[in-house]
C-alpha cells in the first residue's frame, strides 16, 4: 500500500477538479489517500500551507507519492527541497506546475527565492511532470524547467488546458497512469 497526497493549488479545494476522482480510484486500489484542505486558497501564503501540509502528511518516505497541482506545486517543490537528509519521497507529480517567478506579484511568497533543482531532487525518488502545451496559467516552460533541472519526464497532455475542469468526476487517465506507473515501479 502506497501513501499518495494529493495537494490543490490557488483558487481550489480537494473536493474539485478531479480530485475526487482520482481519490476514489486509487482508494479503490487499496491506497491511503490524504487530501489536505489549505488555507486562504485566494489569498494563499507558502509558508501557511507548507505548515499545513507538514501537519497533513508528516515525513516523506518511500511509500510516499505526492500529486501537487497548480500553486501547490511551487509549496511542495519547496518542502522537499528543504527536507531532512536522507528523507525521500517515492515520486513527486507535478500537474500543471507553477514553480517559476512569473507570478511574483501574485504570490510573492512562493517566489521569495528559486526553486534549488538539486536539492528537490535529493529527495524525490521519481519526479513526472503533467503539462499542457497551451495551458495560459501555467505555462509550459515551468513544466520544462523540471524537465532539464530535475530530470523530470514531461508528458504532454493536449487539450486539459490547466486540468481545473470543474466536473469533481472528470477523469484524467493521464493523471492516474502517471501514479500508477509510480506505485508499481522499484
Amino acid at each position: 500500500m502506497r501513501r499518495i497526497i494529493l495537494v490543490h493549488g490557488y483558487g481550489a479545494t480537494p473536493h474539485l477538479y478531479w480530485f475526487p476522482w482520482l481519490a476514489r480510484e486509487l482508494e479503490a486500489r487499496g491506497h491511503a489517500v490524504i487530501m489536505p484542505t489549505l488555507s486562504e486558497p485566494f489569498r494563499p501564503d507558502l509558508h501557511t500551507w507548507i505548515s499545513e501540509l507538514q501537519t497533513a502528511i508528516g515525513e516523506f518516505d518511500e511509500n510516499t507519492i505526492v500529486v501537487a497541482h497548480s500553486l501547490g506545486n511551487s509549496a511542495v517543490a519547496r518542502m522537499l527541497q528543504d527536507a531532512s537528509p536522507g528523507v525521500m519521497c517515492r515520486a513527486y507529480i507535478a500537474v500543471a506546475p507553477l514553480i517559476l517567478e512569473r507570478y511574483g506579484k501574485l504570490f510573492p511568497t512562493f517566489f521569495e527565492k528559486p526553486i534549488d533543482a538539486s536539492r528537490l531532487v535529493a529527495h524525490a525518488g521519481k519526479i513526472s511532470v503533467l503539462h499542457d502545451p497551451a495551458d495560459r496559467w501555467a505555462p509550459i516552460s515551468n513544466g520544462k524547467f523540471l524537465q532539464q533541472a530535475c530530470g523530470a519526464r514531461l508528458i504532454e497532455c493536449p487539450g486539459q488546458h490547466h486540468f481545473n475542469n470543474l466536473n469533481s468526476s472528470m477523469p484524467v487517465p493521464e493523471i492516474l497512469a502517471a501514479v500508477l506507473e509510480a506505485i508499481n515501479t522499484d
